[in-house]
């Protein structure tokens, strides 16, 4: 459940923080200011200026996430808006806040079942290819080696979207910003996400070091991690 944010006014980070943990409105007062993942869940990858899901307003500028940077202690995640894009920014800075509530308790856990070939993300239900090639793929390069990929004795792996990819960082972690369990280079890896401005030309990546989703030439060569949709049982 979210507030529509006040558009006239830019709060620094604590500020931010403090607004919505003291924030009545319809008699409730469990608002607070939205995680990054939350934040994140109200952004549309199929839409350019604004990136937004239509319900919502947005300003071009960055709205704050209540997740600190985890080696930078002054500075914290933010969203931009109009592309979509996370950044990293002085916690002193003056940005728009959109606070929110949790209709159900949200469980946010990276737990993960190793199954030597293969990583089961128990919060998301998705099979992950563990060990990757130290080779760079192109994009398109990307897409096709996850789709002829056989591993675990299984075919229907494929490049994983944006949000799929995200859901492996863990922001409490630090070069790399993922679970020790999962092998992983702090370099960037594909989504299978085009950018939705009007070139069409480049695809979202993660930088696994920190976290950062990164807009990434299509051309370029980055690394590669597959994914399946797990069937219970299999």
């Amino acid at each position: 459940m979210w507030i529509i944010p006040n558009e006239d006014i830019q709060r620094p980070w604590q500020d931010a923080i403090s607004y919505c943990s003291e924030l009545v409105f319809a008699d409730l007062t469990d608002w607070h200011l939205p995680t990054k993942s939350e934040l994140e869940s109200i952004v549309d990858y199929d839409k350019f200026y604004p990136a937004i899901q239509q319900t919502f307003t947005c300003q071009s500028s960055f709205y704050w996430s209540a997740t600190p940077h985890t080696d930078n202690p002054a500075y914290a995640w933010s969203v931009f808006c109009m592309d979509g894009a996370d950044h990293w920014v002085h916690k002193s800075n003056n940005y728009y806040v959109r606070c929110v509530r949790a209709t159900q308790p949200a469980h946010i856990t990276h737990a993960y079942i190793d199954k030597k070939s293969t990583v089961i993300a128990q919060a998301t239900s998705l099979e992950w290819q563990k060990d990757t090639s130290d080779t760079l793929q192109t994009w398109q390069n990307a897409l096709d080696y996850c789709e002829t990929l056989s591993l675990g004795s299984k075919t229907d792996w494929r490049l994983p979207d944006i949000r799929e990819l995200k859901s492996l960082v863990d922001y409490n972690r630090y070069y790399p910003a993922i679970t020790p369990t999962i092998p992983c280079q702090s370099s960037s890896y594909w989504s299978a996400t085009t950018v939705a401005n009007d070139a069409q030309d480049s695809a979202w990546s993660i930088f696994f070091g920190n976290g950062d989703d990164i807009w990434r030439k299509k051309t370029e060569g980055h690394r590669v991690r597959c994914v399946r949709t797990r069937i219970t049982g299999l």
